[in-house]
């Protein structure tokens, strides 16, 4: 079995981007992740698979593009995802990733890697935040936000949510 190793590159390159990036202000819920994240994509043609590391206090540590797909799909190695956040300290991610079509409904994939994402990231005591799907950049209304939007009743964000509710009371 072929294992995967990060290279000493990576290593400087997460480290670096956190001290250029650790002064930035909080990256606290959906709308200040598009906001982030508007002036990363250029590409509107491709889909873009982007996750945002955040420390505890949600500032951002660094940012890294997963994959870049075609027009349709985009698939996304969560180890990847994990290793990054591990490498870079993070307490908190941001998933988030556009769809060329400008559709916001989030397809059955994006509830599988969703779950995923949040397993693999829990295990290791890191919270995933959200995971957003952005239909149009230039409509900062035109996103689906799992934290905001997913109305599942398994969902780990819906259970999440009430549990919220229940403490503000």
């Amino acid at each position: 079995m072929m294992h995967r190793e990060f290279s000493q590159a990576d290593t400087y390159v997460n480290l670096q981007l956190r001290k250029q990036t650790c002064r930035e202000s909080a990256v606290h819920d959906y709308r200040t992740a598009f906001e982030y994240c508007r002036d990363v994509i250029r590409d509107y043609t491709q889909e873009h698979f982007i996750a945002i590391y955040l420390d505890n206090q949600l500032h951002p540590i660094c940012w890294r593009e997963l994959n870049i797909g075609d027009g349709k799909t985009c698939n996304v190695d969560t180890l990847t995802l994990v290793q990054t956040a591990l490498l870079c300290g993070a307490e908190q991610v941001i998933v988030l990733h556009n769809h060329p079509s400008g559709q916001i409904v989030p397809s059955p994939a994006d509830y599988r890697f969703t779950d995923t994402c949040y397993e693999h990231l829990e295990w290791l005591n890191i919270e995933l935040v959200d995971s957003i799907i952005v239909g149009d950049w230039q409509n900062p209304e035109a996103f689906y936000s799992f934290y905001r939007d997913d109305n599942r009743p398994h969902s780990k964000y819906t259970l999440q949510r009430k549990r919220e509710e229940t403490a503000a009371l």
